[in-house]
């Protein structure tokens, strides 16, 4: 046999030599690994399409009323806000008239308050008035009973003296002249119970006159707060008219996040002009795709797809996962693409399709982008598998 000598530090080391036949067979066994190895790996067969995100059920696009400029942006892009809340002001072009109209309009409402005021407090010292005046009106009332008290026994009492003085005179016992007295008395007593009883009917009267000005004093205060505040109502109406006029605040009209914030402070815009897109509370972004009507024979839901945004480079940020959800059952000509920028050269297929991972860059809605179609990932083995079997059923 024979052997490979090679001396080390003194020291004679004998070895097999190695030969071709093994040699060869390592490299035939490395190569059929190798193949194996390709024949099992997947290789992916892709379409592209174009696209960009959007929103599930639709976005909501705020958008300017009038020509102006951008006073006061109150969001930022991506922000969270509840419904009603500001995003933007916007000071209508050519129209100072409005700042004026609100100055002049807030000291009218002052003034309508300070009415409302003065007036309340006229009335608060009216009843205070008429409260002092009721109370010496029931003292008077009081002193007048005692005086219709004190008369009616003098009426009494002069009564009871004419019953005597007549029975004296029937008898010869009293003149003539006295009896007459007698009855001039009772006459005065009468009369003057009669002026107590008018004084005391009058006095009641003013009673009642000053009660029924009293109750009336809630009525009247409540018929002036209204006044107040159908004045300051009206004020108030003119006022967000003037304030319309002067800027005008766009609110959010849903809870949602902004998907895309299209405007900034001291920017001109015009009417129509989009200043925010909002994105519902709820809802979630979804990617319109534009699919080549010559590649839809290879499209079927449920596909994956590489998603790679024009914005993130792929090669820096990689690419977003998605699925296929729907395609359209029509084909549509070019003219009928609604992606901005986007103009496919022949028909094409319109198709949804929904992020399966975090959104990643797909953090607005608008966001162009390249979708990769896997249309097929069998691997090799299998590719070739299914090529016998068709050219079988062929054959047969």
């Amino acid at each position: 046999m024979r052997a490979a000598v090679r001396r080390l530090d003194g020291e004679v080391i004998v070895a097999p030599s190695i030969t071709g036949a093994i040699i060869t067979a390592l490299s035939l066994a490395m190569l059929l690994v190798a193949l194996l190895a390709a024949a099992l790996l997947p290789i992916n067969t892709r379409q592209a399409a174009r696209g960009w995100t959007s929103i599930a059920g639709g976005q909501i696009m705020v958008t300017a009323q009038v020509e102006g400029v951008v006073e006061e942006v109150f969001v930022e892009d991506q922000q969270t806000v509840s419904a009603n809340a500001p995003l933007a002001r916007v000071v209508p072009a050519g129209d100072p008239r409005g700042a004026n109209l609100a100055s002049s309009l807030s000291e009218e409402r002052r003034a309508a308050e300070g009415r409302v005021i003065t007036l309340g407090r006229e009335l608060a010292d009216t009843r205070s008035t008429l409260v002092r005046q009721l109370r010496d009106i029931e003292g008077e009332l009081g002193r007048l009973a005692d005086r219709v008290a004190i008369q009616k026994e003098r009426t009494d009492l002069a009564r009871q003296a004419l019953s005597r003085s007549e029975t004296l005179a029937a008898q010869g016992y009293l003149p003539a002249r006295e009896l007459e007295a007698r009855r001039a008395a009772l006459i005065d007593a009468r009369d003057a119970e009669v002026q107590i009883a008018i004084e005391e009917g009058r006095a009641r009267k003013a009673r009642d006159d000053l009660k029924d000005q009293l109750d009336a004093i809630p009525t009247a205060l409540t018929k002036l707060n209204l006044t107040g505040e159908i004045e300051a109502a009206n004020v108030d109406q003119r006022q967000i008219e003037a304030e319309r006029l002067a800027s005008q605040i766009y609110r959010a009209p849903v809870a949602g996040s902004i998907a895309t914030l299209a405007t900034r402070r001291g920017q001109s815009v015009r009417a129509g002009e989009t200043l925010a897109v909002l994105m519902p509370s709820g809802t979630e972004i979804e990617v319109d795709l534009q699919i080549p009507a010559s590649a839809i024979g290879r499209i079927r839901q449920g596909q994956a797809i590489d998603l790679r945004f024009d914005a993130y480079p792929y090669q820096q940020f990689g690419s977003q996962k998605a699925r296929l959800v729907s395609i359209s059952s029509g084909v549509l000509p070019p003219s009928a693409s609604t992606i901005p920028g986007v103009t496919p050269a022949g028909p094409f297929y319109r198709a949804r399709a929904k992020l399966t991972g975090p959104a990643g860059q797909a953090r607005g809605v608008g966001l162009l982008l390249t979708a990769e179609i896997i249309t097929d990932d069998r691997t090799l083995l299998a590719r070739f598998m299914g090529a016998l079997r068709s050219a079988g059923r062929s054959v047969t």
